[in-house]
This record gives C-alpha cells, structure tokens and sequence, in this order.
C-alpha cells in the first residue's frame, strides 16, 4: 500500500491506525533508487520519523522503506552491507529488486545472511530505531528475544557514512 507516501507528499498525515487495521505493509516515503545517495535519504527519513511511525509496525503491519537495490549496480559491496543491516533494524519487508539469477555472489551472500534475517524476523517485529548520529557515525538498536525478565536482547548495527580514514567510536554498553 503507497497511500501513506502519497499522503506525505501533500503534508497530509496518514491514519497509521486504520493502516494496521486493514494492510500488511505500507510505503511511508519516496521510490528508492539504486543509489547510495537514495538508501541513505530513505533511512534519514525512518530516522527522523522513528518516533511516531516505529510504534505502528509488528506482526502483521510493517512500515515498508521500499526495495533492497542490492546486487545491482548503484551500491558498492560495503554499501550493500549497510542497506542490508538497516532494514533488518527496521523489521523492514525484504523484498529484492535485482536479478537474482545474474547477482554476484558476494551480493547474494549478504541476502541470505542469517544472522541478518533472524534480527529482521524477530518474532516480537519490534521495529529498532537510530539512537546515536554525530559526524557521519550513527548506531541503530533493535529489541529482540531473547528477553530476561524485563530486559531485551538487542541487533545493533555501527554504521558509518564517513570516507577517508577508519574512525574510531567508543560506546558502553549501558548507553546501547
């Protein structure tokens, strides 16, 4: 369903409510290209909306950033990782828009991760959130099982839009 980006388009706002009350999945945002540029837009934009919209994505209603474009020809193998992981965070649908018969397989490794799947199929379909962006690093967190009393188990991804030199990030893991 594309009803609530269209209705974002025109600075309506969608009633998420009677989303998840009649469809599986919606589009919240613009097409995506095969684009480094268009993932990362596509990402700032569930970022800067997680607040409001995470809460109405679980099992059964999903928010939908759109196309995985990995395998095809605008992303490097790193950034491929990256858009993987992402939408993993976001318990996003993972639909393909390559040719999978032709894809590379160092591309089609990255699809079939298992690791990744796993936290983007958490049974509780908690959609994760970025919690940390400063100068081109960003950490996204993701609640999943298992779960100790009150306490969650996470999928967290570092995920770094810098070029140049590595970096490094400190973090405790208490500020995870």
């Amino acid at each position: 369903c594309s009803w609530p980006a269209y209705l974002e388009e025109k600075s309506m706002q969608p009633n998420f409510s009677k989303l998840v009350e009649y469809c599986n999945l919606w589009r919240n945002y613009e097409d995506i290209e095969d684009a480094w540029s268009s993932v990362v837009d596509v990402a700032n934009y569930f970022a800067e909306h997680q607040n409001y919209i995470a809460q109405f994505s679980g099992p059964g209603h999903w928010n939908d950033p759109d196309m995985l474009v990995i395998g095809n020809f605008g992303l490097s193998y790193d950034q491929s990782k990256a858009q993987m992981a992402i939408w993993c965070i976001l318990a996003a649908p993972l639909f393909i828009s390559a040719d999978l018969a032709n894809m590379k397989p160092e591309f089609k490794s990255i699809l079939v991760n298992s690791v990744a799947i796993s936290i983007n199929q958490d049974p509780m379909g908690i959609a994760g959130r970025r919690i940390y962006k400063k100068k081109g690093l960003e950490i996204w967190r993701k609640p999943i099982l298992p779960q100790n009393k009150r306490h969650f188990s996470y999928g967290i991804v570092f995920l770094s839009k810098r070029t140049g030199m590595p970096t490094i990030l400190y973090r405790k893991a208490t500020e995870l």
